[in-house]
């Protein structure tokens, strides 16, 4: 019988018994497995003990250490085994050479610790977790929004096992004047959001007026064309929209019966979605 040991999630460890014969110990024979879940979120717990029933006599391992037990019954206790993980997150987090574009971001080594892990987002977009790293900072140089909230958040690793999130800090960046914004080069954004998202046309088929429903990433202007099946250009608009949600009217009463696509481009995508003219 063997007693393992690993660590699936944030403060919890499984524990497993596992039995096998002597065939199964050379690749044969059937194999047995109790698994016990175990929360290490108590600081008092320092050792586990595990009563089981066997119905051979059977040794145990542990670490490589051979234990004999009885033939029916046998307690065995995993000492420092089980001890929790006494490792903190991050503490002082800080931010320095702050600009509108540039900010490298700081915080206190922690005791043990193997690594952390940075994550972020610009203020009411996704998070983005950054690759683990053994530094205590990093420096973003070019990318992000003038005038814009960010945050920010470090965990450690000890021992394997990653400790919680710290909460979030914040920064806002300076208005800066003559900045441009890339979004697909703000460091703080995944690169598979969209820019324009959640788009609904309806009614489809329309007849004399068509809604068009979307999200925005920003407040931007955009500019929407309606193609025709031959991939003529048959109307052209331009829009300023809002961040968040946005609904726009488009009066296609013109607009011949048939096949429509309807563009809907700014300044870093273009999207593209099919209707019917009544």
């Amino acid at each position: 019988m063997t007693i393992w040991k690993h660590f699936p999630a944030d403060n919890v460890i499984e524990i497993g018994v596992t039995r096998f014969d002597r065939q199964n110990r050379i690749g044969q024979g059937s194999v047995g497995q109790v698994v016990i879940e175990l929360e290490t979120n108590n600081p008092s717990l320092q050792a586990l003990e595990l009563t089981f029933d066997v119905s051979n006599n059977v040794l145990v391992t542990n670490n490589n250490t051979i234990i004999p037990i009885g033939n029916t019954s046998a307690s065995f206790t995993l000492n420092g085994e089980i001890t929790p993980i006494l490792c903190d997150a991050p503490t002082n987090l800080q931010e320095t050479g702050l600009t509108c574009t540039d900010v490298t971001l700081r915080w206190d080594a922690m005791p043990d610790a193997q690594a952390y892990q940075l994550r972020g987002r610009k203020a009411g977009r996704p998070l983005k977790v950054f690759p683990q790293t053994q530094n205590t900072s990093r420096t973003f140089t070019g990318g992000l929004q003038s005038n814009k909230t960010y945050e920010w958040g470090v965990r450690t690793k000890c021992n394997g096992v990653w400790t919680a999130y710290t909460p979030f800090n914040s920064f806002s960046t300076p208005t800066c004047k003559n900045s441009t914004y890339d979004p697909t080069q703000d460091p703080f954004l995944n690169q598979n959001e969209n820019f324009l998202s959640q788009i609904k046309l309806y009614p489809n088929p329309a007849k004399n007026d068509l809604y068009i429903q979307f999200s925005s990433f920003e407040n931007e202007n955009i500019n929407i064309k309606v193609v025709d099946i031959l991939g003529k250009t048959v109307l052209i608009k331009d829009v300023k929209t809002e961040k968040g949600e946005n609904s726009l009217l488009l009066n296609i009463k013109d607009l011949r019966s048939g096949t429509y696509f309807l563009q809907i481009e700014n300044s870093f995508e273009q999207t593209v979605e099919k209707f019917l003219v009544l």
